[in-house]
This record gives structure tokens, sequence and C-alpha cells, in this order.
């Protein structure tokens, strides 16, 4: 099954690619600088390892970005679909096999992400020869890093979820018409 048997409308494209691609990426890019300050500012240099580390940030954004996205980015669709802004997308997609639940499913997506980009981060990072970085740097890397990998898995997790409320959608609908 491919990720979607029909294909994406201009406002569906639209959505899944730039709202959430390239929206994505510059909100995460902000909030990665807003909240690598926060947490880094009183640092001069940002160890690669330990409690408060690259490698530790890393991690948690790998896991927290897709799963805090994922809640907000299924209400954001059902919100727009109910309110005629947007159309779900009927028919079976590949995410069909997936929990239904936003919280699981980004929590499914946020291990994965981990699994996947820690170790290339690791990669480059020792293959760099970095063993910390300035804190001006590390806020730019952490920027960076959440942006890339919002855009990545966001237009997935919006194409998702304008699936989920085409299904939802489907349920009711047969269920009504088995009713009657």
């Amino acid at each position: 099954m491919v990720l979607a048997a029909t294909p994406l409308t201009g406002a569906q494209r639209r959505y899944v690619v730039i709202d959430n691609g390239v929206g994505a990426f510059i909100v995460n890019f902000i909030f990665g600088i807003a909240g690598g300050w926060l947490v880094f500012r009183s640092y001069s240099d940002v160890p690669l390892w330990g409690r408060s580390s690259i490698v530790a940030d890393t991690i948690g954004t790998c896991l927290l970005l897709p799963l805090i996205t994922c809640v907000i980015v299924t209400a954001l669709a059902r919100y727009q679909i109910r309110s005629g802004k947007l159309v779900s997308l009927l028919g079976g997609t590949a995410f069909d096999r997936f929990p239904a639940n936003s919280f699981w499913f980004g929590l499914l997506v946020g291990s994965l992400s981990i699994i996947f980009f820690i170790p290339l981060i690791l990669l480059a990072l020792r293959f760099a020869g970095i063993e910390k970085m300035h804190f001006h740097h590390f806020l730019f890397f952490k920027a960076g890093f959440a942006g890339l990998l919002a855009a990545c898995v966001t237009p997935f997790l919006a194409l998702r979820a304008i699936s989920l409320e085409g299904r939802i959608a489907n349920a009711i609908a047969t269920a009504s018409t088995s009713s009657s």
C-alpha cells in the first residue's frame, strides 16, 4: 500500500508540504534556539556526553518533537477538516496499520527517530572530532537539527492526520448506513 491511495488535492498538498514541511522547519528552528538558550544558557561549552549534553538533548529532541508534533498536528487537522478548510484524505493509506491514538503514534515515530537519527548524529560528531560545542554553536546545531527533524517527520504526521480523519468519517458513515 502506498502512503495515500488517492492523489492529494492542491490544498492537501499545500497543507502537507508547505504548512507542515517548510512551516515546521521554521517554527522548530526558532523553538530549538529558544529551548537551547533556556536549558544551556549558563554553559560556555556544551559537552558531547553527560546528563546535560549534546547527545542527551538530541535524544530528547528525537523523542519529544515527533510526539508533541503528532498530538498538535492531529488536533489542528481535525479542526481544519471539521471547519471545512481542508478535506480529509479518503481511501486506505499506509498509516491504517499503525495506532490511531496520536500519543502512541507520536511515541512510535519519536522512538524510530532515535533509532535512525542518533547513530547518524554520533557518527557525524565523531568524524568531525567534536567533544563539546561552544554555546552559540550548539544553539545553531540544536535549531538546525530540530528544524530538519520537523521537516522530515511533520509532513508524514500531517498526512496521517488527514488520513485518520478520513477513516473516522468513513467509519461514522458506515455505522449510520448499517443502522438504517
